[in-house]
């Protein structure tokens, strides 16, 4: 008896566990609350594919959700250094008389968490919706320019230098 047969869809036991359409075979609404909270963020989590490109004056961050209205997405900065997008890809109504034939588009909530790096200006954040594609553009902090100064040197009585002031050059 083959293991595949213990698993729902007789897919691969060993295949990619946060494949969204597996979890679909194990519970098709996913609107259905399980109570199991880990359950639930690691379904959120693999219910958006996301990519993070670093550019020399940006971070840029896409996020693939087609079929998702803007009122049902959320993009928020959390503790200064935390981008989270979140939202819900709601159901679409069916008839009572409607026969499904495949339910394989994925349903539910989904949730991301990325921490930003310090050169992250997180008070000029943008983002963009444009043909089922979220493009959040992080700009870099521009970096502080190096300065050189010179700095006074006071000789304290008693340490041998004679007292009185000198220059110095610090680094």
């Amino acid at each position: 008896m083959a293991l595949s047969t213990f698993f729902a869809g007789g897919g691969d036991p060993f295949g990619d566990v946060f494949d969204p359409f597996r979890l679909v075979a194990f519970r098709p609404d996913t609107g259905d609350q399980t109570g199991n909270k880990l359950s639930d963020d690691a379904r959120a989590i693999a219910n958006t594919k996301v990519d993070w490109i670093e550019k020399p004056d940006k971070h840029v961050i896409q996020v693939d959700l087609p079929g998702v209205a803007r009122n049902d997405i959320n993009v928020t900065v959390e503790d200064n250094n935390t981008l989270v997008i979140s939202g819900e890809r709601v159901k679409e109504d069916r008839q009572d008389d409607d026969r499904v034939h495949r339910y394989e588009r994925v349903v539910g909530r989904f949730l991301r968490r990325f921490r930003l790096p310090d050169n992250a200006d997180v008070s000029k954040i943008t983002a963009k919706m444009d043909q089922g594609v979220l493009k959040i553009e992080i700009p870099k902090k521009e970096k502080p320019k190096e300065e050189k100064r010179n700095v006074q040197i006071d000789y304290g009585s008693g340490s041998g230098g004679g007292g009185g002031t000198g220059t110095g050059t610090t680094h």
